[in-house]
């Protein structure tokens, strides 16, 4: 995760973003303690956005961090 964090910075991006699934219940405590938060408003229905025809929703997590301070408030 610091890698693809220190990427983002090379590129001067404010944030770095991520999806993940409800499933991955250890990864997600991770990334909490690695200061990722959720970012409800970057969900996505991975069935919608592929157009795969599935009886039920499954829903991409959006995680979010910002990469300096003068990007967070």
């Amino acid at each position: 995760m610091a890698a693809f964090a220190d990427c983002a910075r090379t590129l001067d991006a404010p944030a770095f973003a991520f999806h993940t699934s409800e499933f991955m219940t250890t990864a997600r405590a991770l990334y909490k303690r690695l200061g990722y938060r959720r970012a409800p408003a970057f969900d996505i229905d991975v069935n919608v956005h592929y157009r795969i025809d599935a009886p039920r929703p499954w829903t991409a997590l959006g995680y979010l961090k910002f990469l300096s301070t003068a990007h967070a408030a």
